[in-house]
Formats: C-alpha cells, structure tokens, sequence
C-alpha cells in the first residue's frame, strides 16, 4: 500500500468550444502531492476516456509536467519528496459531438513504485455562442 504521504487526485478540466463540431477531447490532468522525504519512481500504464458508460482507450499519448509543460517520459517519472506537481496527459483528440451533455472523465493508471492506482480527471465541455 502507498504511503499515506503520497496523495493523488484527478483535476478536473474545463474547455470551451465555439461550435459542437469542434468540440473535441484532449487530456487529463493529475496532481500528486509528496508530503515524504521519499522518492518516488512513476509510470503511466493507461490511460482511458470514459464517456458514460462507455470506454475508449488512448493508445499513445504525451505527459507533461505543468505549469512550464515540461515533457517527460510516461514511462518513467519521479515525484520529488517534500514537492507538489501537476502533471496534464494529452493525447490525439477524441471528437465529442456525439458526447456532449453526457458525463466525461479521462482514466490515468499510474504506477508508484510498482504500486498501481488509477485517477480520473473530470472533462467539461462548454460551447459558447460567438458574438457577432
């Protein structure tokens, strides 16, 4: 089990369209927070859209470590001791006409130190009305 120093949740992530056409999905963005002098190793195992009841999985996708969207290897990535990091998972968009008023949320798997957890990053879809 984790240590209970070791606290992650998913962020949830707010976008704005100006047409359902364009209305698209991109990523999820986690936070970790290390309240140990311990170093932990990280790998995103997976990562999954959930759209209702329905799964769409994202077979490649990016990891960034923000605000700077500092690239790093998903594969492999450590969370510092005594640090506090948002980390944004994108990947190609997904489009969402076709899910728009249903419930979105992007699964990350991670694993800690060969411990899995998963957490899921609420995605909300605005279309706003252009102003003539």
């Amino acid at each position: 089990m984790l240590n209970e120093s070791l606290i992650s949740r998913g962020i949830p992530v707010e976008t704005s369209f100006y047409s359902p056409q364009e209305a698209v999905i991109t990523h999820g963005v986690i936070e970790i927070a290390n309240h140990s002098q311990t170093v932990y190793q990280a790998a995103i195992k997976k990562v999954i859209c959930h759209v209702g009841a329905e799964t769409i999985p994202v077979d490649s996708f990016f990891l960034y470590r923000l605000p700077d969207y500092e690239e790093l290897d998903s594969n492999k990535f450590t969370q510092t001791g005594l640090t506090t990091s948002q980390y944004e998972v994108s990947f190609s968009s997904i489009p969402a006409i076709s899910y728009l008023n249903r419930e979105i949320q992007v699964e990350i798997e991670l694993s800690f130190n060969g411990e899995v957890i998963s957490l899921r990053s609420p995605y909300m879809i605005t279309i706003r009305t252009k102003k003539h």
